[in-house]
């Protein structure tokens, strides 16, 4: 079959001779993981810019106390705080000219459609992860079994080994002693690990009786071990970011870590615009 490839400062073309099928190869796209794992809020109306409120209700700071036969009830308070979410607004567009869809020997509004729903859910999987990198408690290996913490978002130390099981039972005891609650099903925290990140932790606990498949996984889950449920990132967490060999990022967090605010369900919209040829 010969071929001719056209390249021109403003673009190229391919063309064929001759054609292997009439199939569309699609390239492969990344595992969509962080979005399943937020809680929604309702904010119908709601526009760019907008801040919606929500409330939270603290838990009651002094607990109660022994009371003598004649002595006085303490009374306490109990206290509500209010947080905000800022509504952000995301969209795309892909543009083809009705000579393109006439020529064309595949059914590219199919194709367009398809590339539309894609992007939807990769935007909003990426500013999940986004938001999630904005967490105030950060943990770095700086040793096999010393894991060194942040409280400002801040990261200060430097990782000079990848993440093992001691590191990882190091963020579930400090979540755990914060009182971070658990996430929603069998008292579990859930991790979401880059693949190098992963690997690394994986060739540390690789033993029958120290990791259990869960018997209703998430989307790109592998596993659970130390009360944390694995799933794995190919898309999104850094594989670089560290120190020599010792490189990957991951997360690990509990129930209520992400809300999201619902103002209108993604849609795609098919607009016909004619142009002269």
């Amino acid at each position: 079959m010969s071929q001719v490839t056209l390249t021109a400062s403003l673009g190229g073309a391919l063309t064929n001779f001759g054609k292997l099928s009439r199939r569309m190869r699609q390239q492969a796209e990344g595992e969509y993981i962080y979005r399943q794992f937020v809680d929604i809020k309702e904010g119908p109306g709601a526009r760019g810019g907008d801040v919606l409120t929500f409330k939270k209700s603290l838990r009651t700071d002094t607990r109660g106390t022994r009371l003598s036969e004649t002595g006085t009830i303490p009374t306490n308070h109990i206290k509500y705080v209010t947080g905000t979410a800022t509504v952000s607004e995301f969209g795309q567009k892909w543009e083809y000219t009705g000579k393109l869809e006439k020529l064309s020997q595949f059914d590219l509004t199919d194709d367009f459609q398809r590339k539309a729903y894609s992007d939807i859910k990769d935007t909003h999987d990426n500013a999940v992860y986004t938001v999630m990198k904005t967490g105030m408690l950060k943990a770095v290996c700086s040793a096999a079994a010393t894991t060194v913490w942040t409280t400002n978002g801040t990261a200060t130390a430097t990782a000079t080994v990848s993440p093992t099981s001691t590191n990882l039972k190091d963020i579930v005891d400090q979540m755990l002693t914060a009182q971070i609650p658990t996430y929603k099903d069998r008292g579990n925290y859930i991790g979401i690990f880059g693949i190098k990140a992963m690997r690394s932790i994986f060739n540390d606990i690789q033993t029958m009786d120290a990791y259990t498949t869960p018997h209703d996984q998430f989307n790109t889950e592998v596993g659970e071990f130390y009360k944390v449920r694995v799933n794995r990132d190919n898309t999104y967490a850094s594989n670089t970011i560290g120190n020599g060999a010792a490189l990957g990022e991951g997360f690990i967090f509990g129930d209520e870590a992400i809300l999201e605010v619902l103002a209108m369900e993604a849609k795609v919209v098919h607009a016909w615009e004619p142009k002269e040829l």
